[in-house]
């Protein structure tokens, strides 16, 4: 209870630090690591009892967790209360401090003020963005540690997301939980986009600019089926550009997730409905004298760039055959998606 009373502590006053003038700077720490370089799970355990300032181990738990392209180990910290597991906070190890002073820069400028602002008191965005916007993990803190190769490695403390990752569900055997995770990232999506975006102007927008995530993968969002929110996880990447950007990546991660399981074939249809659900949501979330502009847009740009970027995709990867990729099955369940906003599609 201590813990957990400590961890709400620090998630108030500093889960938007570094947008109140406060600058995160990287803190230097001895730790023990295993013949891999990476801190040994009881070393972390010890990091957490210094972080939160208490001494008790006994009800820590940290579990090693996938993460996203730039993430070369993520932990999961949580701990036990009457035979239950509550996250608490996010351990990860980036591939290069690079990364990590992206997000810092990002926290710190417009973007992430924007979206603070928006989920505020005195929020100027519609009732109906603000309802379905994600949640957005910021860091909360850094530490940095060398080990006995020299290498210097950064680890990332943030707070923890509620729910499963999307990966996950996917893989499950819960079509419900499926279909209200596609509905729930579709709309969260569309939200986090129009956030961004000048409506009045949209004539004027034929790229339909606004800020994307930038690496909006199945592996980095996360969905709360209790609260119906969508968590954004690895955002360094977040930039202004067009919302296709996000679109193509999600569609591509889930398509790749389905070349790498072995009942491919036989789950393909749910791996369908879930492109179609989430896109379905996604247009129907904005107004709806925007839809069938956006539904064209959507379709003639997934037509140009996501068959190509999907194919480079796929050849990289030497355990995927990409002539067992059906084109034009997958088009066709996009164009019948989006054929019902705009009838002369």
């Amino acid at each position: 209870m201590i813990l957990l009373i400590l961890l709400l502590c620090l998630h108030i006053t500093n889960t938007y630090s570094t947008n109140n003038g406060i600058q995160i700077k990287p803190k230097p720490i001895s730790i023990e690591c295993n013949s891999q370089g990476y801190p040994k799970i009881d070393a972390l355990k010890i990091l957490v009892t210094q972080y939160l300032h208490c001494s008790n181990q006994k009800n820590i738990i940290i579990k090693e967790i996938s993460g996203g392209y730039y993430t070369e180990k993520m932990y999961i910290v949580m701990t036990k209360k009457d035979g239950k597991k509550f996250p608490l906070f996010f351990f990860k190890i980036s591939k290069k401090y690079g990364s990590t002073k992206k997000l810092l820069k990002i926290q710190e400028g417009p973007i992430a003020q924007k979206f603070i602002e928006a989920n505020s008191s005195s929020a100027t965005c519609s009732s109906r963005i603000k309802k379905q916007l994600p949640i957005i993990i910021w860091l909360n803190d850094i530490v940095t540690y060398k080990n006995q190769m020299g290498e210097t490695k950064t680890i990332e403390i943030s707070p923890s997301a509620k729910g499963q990752v999307v990966q996950d569900i996917l893989n499950s055997e819960n079509l419900h939980m499926i279909k209200k995770a596609a509905e729930a990232l579709g709309k969260s999506l569309a939200a986090f986009h129009q956030l961004y975006i000048d409506l009045d102007t949209i004539e004027n927008n034929a790229s339909w600019k606004s800020v994307f995530h930038g690496d909006f993968s199945i592996r980095n969002t996360l969905f709360d089926i209790e609260t119906n929110k969508i968590y954004f996880i690895d955002n360094e990447t977040m930039q202004e550009g067009s919302i296709i950007e996000d679109i193509k990546t999600i569609l591509i991660s889930m398509l790749m997730f389905r070349y790498l399981q072995k009942n491919n074939g036989s789950r393909w249809p749910i791996y369908l409905e879930y492109c179609q659900t989430f896109l379905k949501a996604y247009i129907e979330s904005y107004p709806i004298i925007l839809q069938a502009k956006l539904a064209k847009f959507i379709e003639k740009k997934l037509d140009i760039g996501l068959n190509k970027a999907l194919y480079e995709k796929i050849i990289k990867d030497s355990s995927i055959d990409p002539n067992k990729f059906n084109k034009k099955e997958f088009k066709q369940m996009v164009h019948h998606c989006l054929h019902k906003f705009d009838k002369t599609l």
